[in-house]
């Protein structure tokens, strides 16, 4: 390979997530590079080193003993920006094109990291591999978190490129920093030099197996995939969007406490739910199968590892209707399950599908917080759990959730993750009934207020087939309307759109004159009157929902050069003594409630304010002041009104 800018790294040891690059929420299309090749060169490529293979071998062998978290790649610092890195192509339009290209050596896949990631409008960002087959993007201002925290699916092979087209009014706006790259080297599923499909054990039964699966049609549909980001790695996990008593659609998706030990809120950005990830038939394909992929969340509650072991996160957007989302419905009784299944993606593989005939009460850490099974034999095979599988959910035979994967000794034959495990040992699963209310006082040690809101006080809720069409209003509130020149006003969004939506403010007369921030503070050097507005998107199936919020002659700066403003409301205002030597009483006859009063001298200059008061009369001390012609403001947060005083001396 020619033209290498090498890159040396101590790496710190993490593992990292992804897969295929099919269905990410982005806006689609297809990089400028692809359509016009002849006006792109080859660019030069970053070879990040790999990591020690041999060190990762000696740490993986040591967690799958302890149990812990099933990692299948590292995580490689980097710190390359659209600022210090990449190469750009100029159009004759002028728009203009970043590239940059990463490669590692022996990867399996690789994705990417972002701590700095904002693109404005119009900017088009695509993410593929170095032989151009696998396509992600186009990603766009939807894209932007308030965080600045993103990340991409796994792109397969040794090679990912980056491609961000600016236009030319939105130039050098971008943001794009990557600060890590992942480094994917087991578990991620394609076909390569003759080895076969899927990294999970033989024993498993795929989803669409007949007749396992045909009762379990909308219910495998709410079970997805989840790259897991930690303080100590990277991995898989699975589990489920769940339904509330409110069947709103609000994205909950439960999984268990141990998947994110260590996980910090800025992890939990860059987590990535990959749903749809199965075969289509019974038969585990011979190629990469399709799916739908999202990124981020927020934790709501958690069981704690003591507890029942679960956790609860809202995901970052609404689950597109394109990935036909099924909430699954739960049960939190304290009855234990008669038979049923669990659903799950062990060693991150396609969806599988396991069955049990009894559960019983006890054998993790304490005998009330967790259900005990046993797996059985079906035509298909004998379904068991394996890392990757922790969180998935417990479904008893009424398809309702009962439980959340903690671990257990299940393994497709006698010894085969380790002494003591086999196809007849148990597995253990988070009671739903426990994790409803018994973890702890606090809310966020509760299923109860977030699935059940209203407090009614269920005991069972049915899964819920996608969701009814979602109302966004875009509204906002500040903290001042009138100001005089060089003040700040604080604009905040009170939308009525779910958190995940993008926003755009503008401000007329304003510095800045827009923004993507919930609150900014906007600052008006010039007098006028200005109207300002925001504009909210919120995604929605394959479609984006917008609202506009327009509030016209909005905010007020006060011309101090003059004391014409508002002379027809200064009825009932009283200044006195006028002439004034060493003070002025200002009085109000009538309901206007005075909450601060400015002077300004003959040239503009505030000389004198008194605030934070509301009363309807005040004094103000003239001290020093020479004589003069003085402009006196007094304002509320309804108005503002003026007058003139005069200092004898």
């Amino acid at each position: 390979m020619n033209n290498i800018i090498r890159i040396s790294i101590l790496f710190m040891v993490a593992a990292f997530c992804s897969n295929f690059a099919i269905g990410q929420i982005s806006e689609g299309g297809e990089p400028l590079s692809f359509k016009s090749s002849e006006s792109f060169s080859e660019i030069s490529y970053y070879e990040i080193t790999k990591p020690d293979m041999e060190k990762i071998r000696i740490e993986d062998e040591k967690n799958a003993l302890n149990d812990d978290l099933y990692l299948y790649g590292r995580k490689l610092p980097v710190n390359l920006s659209i600022d210090n890195a990449g190469e750009w192509t100029d159009l004759p339009d002028g728009d203009r094109v970043w590239r940059m290209k990463l490669y590692s050596e022996d990867a399996l896949a690789l994705f990417l990291l972002f701590d700095d990631f904002w693109l404005p409008t119009e900017g088009r960002l695509f993410v593929y591999g170095g032989d151009k087959k696998q396509v992600i993007g186009a990603f766009t201002e939807f894209n932007n978190r308030e965080s600045g925290l993103f990340a991409t699916e796994l792109i397969f092979g040794e090679v990912i490129v980056l491609e961000y087209f600016e236009p030319q009014n939105v130039r050098n706006m971008a943001s794009i920093n990557i600060s890590s790259l992942g480094y994917a080297y087991r578990s991620v599923n394609f076909l390569r030099d003759g080895k076969s499909f899927g990294d999970s054990e033989v024993c498993e039964v795929n989803i669409n197996c007949v007749p396992e699966g045909d009762d379990w049609q909308d219910e495998k549909r709410g079970v997805a995939r989840i790259s897991v980001v930690t303080s100590q790695g990277f991995g898989w996990c699975s589990g489920s969007l769940i339904n509330t008593t409110l069947e709103d659609g609000t994205p909950y998706f439960l999984t268990a406490d141990h998947c994110a030990e260590g996980t910090s809120t800025e992890d939990l950005e860059q987590w990535t739910f990959y749903f749809n990830f199965e075969a289509t038939a019974c038969t585990s394909p011979t190629s990469q199968p399709s799916y739908n992929s999202m990124v981020g969340g927020t934790k709501i509650a958690r069981g704690g590892e003591s507890g029942s072991d679960f956790y609860l996160i809202l995901l970052n957007n609404y689950v597109p209707m394109s990935f036909t989302p099924f909430f699954n419905g739960w049960d939190r009784s304290a009855a234990p399950p008669t038979g049923g299944v669990g659903i799950h993606h062990p060693a991150g593989d396609i969806k599988k599908i396991s069955k049990f005939n009894s559960a019983t009460s006890g054998g993790w850490l304490s005998n009330n917080t967790h259900w005990r099974l046993s797996w059985e034999t079906t035509q298909n095979g004998h379904g068991v759990t394996e890392g990757g599988s922790s969180g998935s959910p417990l479904f008893n035979n009424s398809g309702y959730i009962v439980g959340t994967l903690t671990g257990g000794a299940s393994a497709c034959v006698a010894g085969g993750a380790g002494t003591g495990t086999g196809p007849d040992k148990a597995d253990y699963y988070g009671k739903f009934y426990y994790s409803w209310s018994s973890n702890g006082s606090q809310d966020y040690s509760k299923l109860k207020p977030w699935l059940d809101p209203s407090d009614s006080g269920v005991t069972t809720v049915n899964g819920k087939d996608g969701y009814d069409n979602i109302q966004i209003q875009a509204d906002f509130i500040s903290d001042l309307t009138s100001i005089y020149p060089g003040e700040s006003v604080e604009f905040t969004d009170i939308s009525n759109a779910f958190p995940g939506y993008s926003r755009k403010w503008n401000f007329e007369g304003g510095s800045p004159e827009s923004s993507v921030m919930s609150t900014k503070s906007v600052t008006y050097d010039n007098p006028g009157v200005f109207s300002v507005s925001l504009t909210i998107n919120s995604y929605q199936g394959d479609d984006t929902l917008t609202d506009v919020e327009i509030k016209t002659n909005y905010i007020t700066v006060i011309d101090t050069s003059t004391s014409s403003m508002n002379e027809l409301d200064m009825n009932g205002i009283i200044i006195y003594p006028n002439p004034a030597t060493n003070y002025i009483n200002v009085s109000s006859e009538r309901d206007f409630i005075i909450e601060s009063i400015r002077i300004f001298n003959a040239t503009g200059e505030l000389v004198r304010q008194k605030q934070n008061n509301l009363a309807k009369n005040m004094k103000i001390e003239l001290g020093n002041l020479p004589a003069g012609i003085y402009n006196i403001f007094l304002i509320n947060d309804k108005k503002s009104i003026s007058s003139k005083f005069s200092l004898l001396r």
